[in-house]
């Protein structure tokens, strides 16, 4: 967004109409795979009534950071602030940009590493599954077992990325709500 607007500032386009614009947009939903589950990213968008200062949004960031357990970086784009963070398992921006006729607030987060490690646990564990068979006398024992071991392995690693997933929504969701209240 910080690209598009210094882009639209050049072209004397001003950021705010640039802002309302994208903020117009529809957010398309996050499916989800059939294979892993629930999708790794989450993307809300909350509008508040009123335009907010600069004060206003470093208050609200100050609660993001808070709730979330995160430092971060906060960068001044056109009239808003936007809030960037990476906790090496999930990774975020959150963004407020005040319009005419109130302010939007986004938010994108990417939960990639946690979605990685319980999947690069389950393989591991299938692995070790094989390997531990390899001890037995028959090599074909050991393609079964881990052949075998890959769907519960998994499945496992799908119900709890699952479950951690929508938790870390409805976490975001709560967020989101708190942070539109708390500007309005």
């Amino acid at each position: 967004m910080a690209d598009i607007q210094r882009i639209a500032r050049e072209a004397d386009i001003a950021s705010n109409l640039v802002a309302h614009v994208a903020a117009s947009l529809p957010v398309r939903a996050t499916s989800s795979s059939s294979l892993l589950g629930e999708s790794a990213s989450v993307q809300l968008v909350r509008h508040v009534n009123r335009s907010t200062t600069p004060a206003e949004m470093s208050a609200a960031i100050a609660v993001a950071r808070e709730r979330l357990g995160a430092m971060g970086t906060t960068v001044t784009v056109g009239d808003g602030l936007e809030w960037r963070y990476d906790s090496g398992m999930t990774r975020g921006v959150i963004s407020m940009n005040p319009e005419a006729d109130g302010t939007v607030v986004r938010f994108i987060v990417r939960a990639d590493g946690r979605q990685f490690i319980l999947y690069f646990g389950a393989a591991f564990a299938v692995a070790l599954t094989g390997f531990i068979a390899s001890s037995t006398p028959t090599p074909t024992f050991n393609v079964v077992a881990a052949g075998l071991a890959i769907v519960p392995y998994f499945a496992a690693a799908r119900f709890w990325w699952n479950r951690s997933q929508r938790a870390a929504r409805t976490k975001l969701v709560a967020l989101a709500v708190e942070l539109a209240r708390q500007l309005e």
